[in-house]
């Protein structure tokens, strides 16, 4: 190359450089709270089309209790898709279908966007009027079923709930009597049991994590 050519394509990457410095956005610009930066990596978790199932559930009369509910959903979703890489959740469908093919029923495995146990899928079905029993065979196939699992977690929580009216407003977690119920259906569908010694979702960080994006989604929607 000679020293001409040299110089113009020194030039040419300065002003390339120079214009992506321009374009790129200024650092008051960028989310620096690192509580946001944690919603918007949990959320992109959550598969495109399991956002678009969530709007299926919670079909409660109370409008404030089915914004919660919905709530509640996304962020389940999300936490345990951020949690459990795709392979993972790959190879506890292999090992479940390897047991239900053996012995007719499915393990005590976490399963689907909402990673629900089959026990506890069982146990929503037959409180929603789905027939006095619910096959194995039945269960895999909602739970394998991205908007049939999301719809699951939906009943699960409005089940959950129980009959608490929920107060319509910017905090639907706000009420001390909401909030205690909503942590003990969170940790419940998380598998734990009731701690005397401690205090709501200080008890344990998936509470916790539930509970703050679910509040964030209905306050201030889902992150982008």
């Amino acid at each position: 190359m000679s020293h001409g050519k040299g110089i113009a394509a020194g030039y040419a990457a300065l002003a390339l450089l120079a214009l992506v410095l321009a374009l790129s956005p200024r650092r008051s610009e960028v989310p620096v709270d690192p509580e946001e930066r944690l919603a918007r990596a949990i959320f992109r978790s959550a598969d495109a089309r399991v956002s678009a199932c969530a709007s299926a559930s919670g079909e409660s009369a109370n409008l404030a209790r089915g914004r919660l509910v919905r709530s509640l959903v996304w962020a389940v979703v999300a936490v345990e898709s951020h949690s459990r890489p795709r392979y993972l959740r790959t190879l506890k469908w292999v090992l479940a279908d390897v047991h239900l093919a053996v012995t007719g029923t499915l393990p005590h495995l976490s399963l689907g966007p909402g990673q629900m146990k089959p026990t506890t899928a069982a146990r929503v079905l037959i409180e929603a009027g789905d027939g006095p029993a619910v096959s194995m065979a039945d269960i895999r196939r909602r739970l394998s079923d991205e908007c049939e699992a999301v719809r699951l977690v939906g009943l699960y929580f409005e089940t959950a709930l129980g009959d608490i009216h929920v107060p319509d407003g910017p905090h639907l977690l706000g009420d001390a009597r909401v909030r205690h119920r909503v942590v003990e259906a969170v940790q419940r569908y998380n598998g734990q049991a009731r701690r005397a010694r401690c205090a709501g979702e200080a008890c344990d960080l998936y509470s916790a994590l539930v509970l703050r994006l679910a509040e964030r989604d209905a306050r201030l929607g889902r992150p982008s």
